[in-house]
């Protein structure tokens, strides 16, 4: 359904609120595999502090990690925080509350544990399989638990606990726990809704003309340029490791999750990218290239950038990201939204894939090192590799067991033990297991709604 700039109705509201947006599942998916691709390309970046093993450096890889780290995690936090209204909506606090802690604090702990415990396997058997004695295993780990002591050594309490690449789970739980206490806070102060009708029509309005992108880059483009000196300006964005909460990070993937919850409350305002798409894409395409040309093609991880370039760079990467994001799903609104049982497979998978990815990458990483070939080769073949095996254990371990039922809110069935069904059937059919179920009103079920749309 096509919605355009006109008024909606209450009813039409209500309806695009509650349906399932299957673009929304590829924006996700998208977000999070394009992150194993990123943290594949690890070994040829230059300059990589406390780097365990270094590959000769590639200007394209560096050029692979750049660019979507612009957007990666914004666009995730603003469809996190779209769906988390609505699940918000229609559960009770305590309901919302064990199923967020179902499905992102339990990952999250369980996961901090298992998977560091598996990539120091995989670490041990990539260096094996590619020749290296057991006693240089040993030496090589050895080195590195104390390399990650010293680092340590100046964080204390909780700081010293480092998230790696399960932050994001941290910080989701963080902005929910916020959005539950200012809804509560909401309602007790602003009992007619006049406040947050006001934001309503401030973000209609900033949506309409195109001048979000610009309200919501500028003050944190600010803020990065003037209050944070650490930037490391390369990196862009900031990927925080401790317990103790950034605030570069509350401040950018924060400001993403509160407009993707303020936007379900006009879910007209997000369909409306999809007739938007080519101008945000065009906007993203010419502020990431900027900021591309004032950073330079080799990596830096610490402040290096001065003056007016630091201000422009600042101000052009925000930009860049604002862009992309609405750009990203204005696109799969557009040309995704139709029921697809292998983009619905792909969303279910992400999950897990992005949560198990670095161990395969890490095995596959050093059972290649040895050889001397193309980066480019080293590369496709460790992401490939990585990706096939974690699709097989998904399937194998995870989608029909209780750990899909954790990580996706059901538990799908095998095709052998699902009753049969008729061959020719609508978008929203059985073909599609976990398809939004209708009521006799007319709206979705909302637990398989959201269940496909926000993991996690």
């Amino acid at each position: 359904m096509i919605v355009s700039g006109c008024r909606v109705g209450e009813g039409a509201r209500l309806r695009l609120a509650n349906e399932r947006i299957h673009g929304l599942d590829a924006v996700r998916a998208f977000a999070l595999l394009i992150g194993v691709a990123m943290h594949a390309v690890g070994p040829w970046l230059a300059n990589v502090p406390n780097a365990t093993f270094r590959e000769t450096p590639s200007a394209t890889a560096a050029a692979i990690w750049f660019f979507p780290h612009i957007f990666r995690m914004p666009v995730f936090f603003l469809v996190a925080g779209y769906f988390g209204r609505l699940l918000a909506e229609r559960y009770e606090t305590r309901r919302f509350i064990k199923d967020r802690a179902k499905r992102i604090a339990l990952p999250l702990v369980i996961g901090f544990f298992a998977i560091t415990a598996l990539m120091g396997l995989a670490f041990a058997l990539g260096c094996l399989a590619s020749g290296m004695s057991f006693a240089e295993v040993t030496a090589l780990l050895h080195a590195q638990s104390e390399q990650i002591a010293t680092a340590g050594d100046a964080k204390e309490g909780v700081g010293h606990v480092t998230l790696g690449h399960l932050w994001f789970l941290y910080y989701l739980l963080l902005f929910y726990g916020v959005a539950l206490i200012a809804r509560a806070a909401a309602r007790a102060v602003d009992r007619d809704g006049k406040a947050l009708s006001g934001i309503d029509r401030m973000l209609r309005f900033l949506m309409h003309t195109g001048l979000a992108v610009v309200v919501f880059a500028l003050p944190i483009a600010a803020w990065y340029a003037f209050m944070w000196p650490e930037w490391a300006h390369w990196q862009g964005l900031p990927t925080p490791q401790s317990l103790i909460p950034s605030v570069p990070a509350v401040l950018v993937f924060g400001l993403s999750f509160t407009a993707g919850w303020f936007l379900h409350r006009q879910p007209h305002l997000l369909m409306q990218l999809r007739n938007r798409w080519v101008a945000y894409s065009l906007g993203a395409i010419v502020f990431a290239v900027a900021c591309y040309l004032i950073a330079g093609p080799t990596p830096q991880w610490s402040p290096y950038l001065h003056g007016w370039k630091l201000h422009v760079y600042a101000v052009t990467y925000l930009l860049a990201t604002w862009c992309a994001s609405f750009a990203i799903i204005g696109v799969a609104l557009r040309f995704l939204s139709g029921a697809s049982p292998v983009r619905r497979y792909v969303a279910d998978s992400s999950y897990w894939l992005y949560l198990l990815h670095p161990v395969p990458i890490v095995f596959f990483m050093l059972l290649m090192r040895p050889l001397d070939w193309h980066w480019s080769v080293k590369f496709s073949i460790t992401l490939t590799a990585s990706v096939l095996l974690l699709l097989l254990t998904y399937h194998a371990f995870v989608r029909f067991t209780f750990i899909g039922a954790t990580l996706n809110g059901r538990r799908h069935q095998r095709r052998g033990r699902e009753p049969s069904t008729p061959v020719a059937q609508s978008s929203e059919s059985s073909q599609d297991p976990a398809a939004p179920r209708r009521s006799p009103g007319g709206t979705s079920d909302v637990d398989t709604v959201y269940q496909t749309s926000d993991t996690p």
